[in-house]
């Protein structure tokens, strides 16, 4: 994924000199946003829209919900849309000093690396359609002190899942590339066995991310029999 450098970005509102753009209404510090409807292709499994990661994360975390409101679980279970996670996970820290959970699993989206600029072998493994990506261990470039390496036991219950319920999953590294709120949580109360799922997308950070939906799917499905199983976690931790 190439980025463009923030210093060689600029937003064109059509006007001429500073004094027009005050009387538009417009300050330094206003929020933008881009526009990204959400609209399927002739693959109906495929949709873009903007922001879809992490969209897709609360919308697997509902449906999740759902799926679980009459079922009685070994423990508590405990659903968190976070905030702010690129300048700090500050949403992510919060919470996990506010929850204090045993264990945790994040979601997050996770590029893609099937389209034309991106390679399978050199970038990351990831493909759409080819169900959820548990995340091994990721890490960003900036920041060596940023980073998360999943837990053994988090990764074993996971895949554990999965198997049962004959679901697919992408094992897949994010080394130099990002590091999920994993990470932070992961840090917080003394240290919480943590582990991310994610789901991969094209276009990271564009107006058009793009999803299929075969993997949210697939990705709520794992995360139901995971919780379902929490029984058999709880011993392994112990």
């Amino acid at each position: 994924m190439r980025v463009t450098p923030i210093d060689d970005l600029y937003v064109d509102v059509g006007a001429s000199s500073a004094s027009e753009v005050a009387a538009m209404g417009i300050s330094v510090g206003d929020p933008i946003s881009f526009v990204g409807h959400l609209q399927s292709f002739a693959n109906p499994d495929r949709v873009s829209g903007k922001a879809m990661d992490d969209r897709v994360g609360v919308a697997i975390l509902i449906q999740v919900l759902d799926e679980l409101r009459d079922v009685e679980l070994f423990g508590s279970f405990c659903a968190v849309a976070t905030v702010l996670e690129q300048i700090g996970f500050r949403g992510a820290t919060m919470v996990t000093a506010t929850v204090r959970p045993d264990y945790a699993v994040t979601i997050d989206g996770v590029p893609s690396a099937d389209t034309p600029d991106l390679s399978l072998t050199r970038d990351i493994p990831v493909k759409l359609g080819e169900g959820p990506v548990v995340l091994v261990a990721g890490s960003t470039r900036n920041n060596k002190n940023i980073g998360s390496i999943a837990h053994p036991a988090m990764k074993h219950h996971l895949l554990a899942a999965a198997e049962a319920e004959a679901i697919q999953v992408q094992l897949a590294s994010l080394l130099d590339r990002g590091s999920p709120e994993s990470a932070t949580v992961h840090l917080a109360n003394g240290g919480i066995p943590t582990i991310n799922v994610g789901v991969p997308r094209r276009y990271s950070y564009s107006p058009h991310e793009v999803v299929d939906l075969n993997d949210v799917a697939k990705a709520v499905k794992l995360l139901v029999r995971f919780a379902k199983d929490m029984e058999k976690h709880q011993l392994k931790f112990m």
